[in-house]
């Protein structure tokens, strides 16, 4: 499928040794969205060409981070995800705007908490570690296969390696 969409971001950023605070907003978008449709039923498959429209949540984005030392860096993390404008998703026929399906998400609000810890190993190289809780989206009586269906805690480890003033590989 093929689409396309505008929408803004902003943010901002604070910084007054050795503390910094930072943050951004992610406006709603729905992508309208054109494809082939494979549709199933008992007795076929048939295929259209199809317009989905998919909501994307929009978000608010607050870090707060402390330098331990010249090169260690803790921050904590808070992220407000507006997953509600997922409310239901009508599939229809590109062409002729026939209904095909309708599917009823009605998605909660989620918050998400990261704790981080970055240290700087030289100018150009950075290790990173995390651990981070995020709540599910889908209420209970809404889940099915595919969906990000229950909260989340994920642990991570990374590296920064900056090629060069403007350009680094994460």
């Amino acid at each position: 499928a093929k689409g396309e969409a505008f929408h803004l971001n902003a943010g901002l950023r604070f910084d007054y040794h050795p503390f910094q605070i930072a943050f951004a907003w992610r406006q709603n978008v729905t992508y309208n969205l054109i494809g082939t449709a494979h549709i199933l039923s008992a007795l076929a498959e048939t295929k259209e060409r199809a317009k989905v429209p998919l909501q994307v949540a929009g978000n608010y984005h607050l870090t707060m981070a402390y330098f331990l030392t010249k090169t260690l860096r803790l921050r904590g993390e808070y992220e407000f995800m507006e997953w509600s404008i997922m409310d239901e998703q009508e599939i229809s026929n590109a062409t002729t705007k026939a209904q095909l399906m309708v599917l009823d998400r009605q998605f909660n609000n989620t918050q998400a908490y990261r704790l981080r810890l970055d240290w700087t190993y030289s100018p150009a190289v950075s290790f990173h570690t995390g651990l981070s809780y995020e709540e599910a989206a889908t209420p209970i009586e809404y889940h099915e296969a595919g969906l990000a269906e229950n909260d989340q805690v994920e642990v991570g480890v990374g590296a920064t390696w900056a090629l060069s003033s403007s350009l680094s590989l994460h």
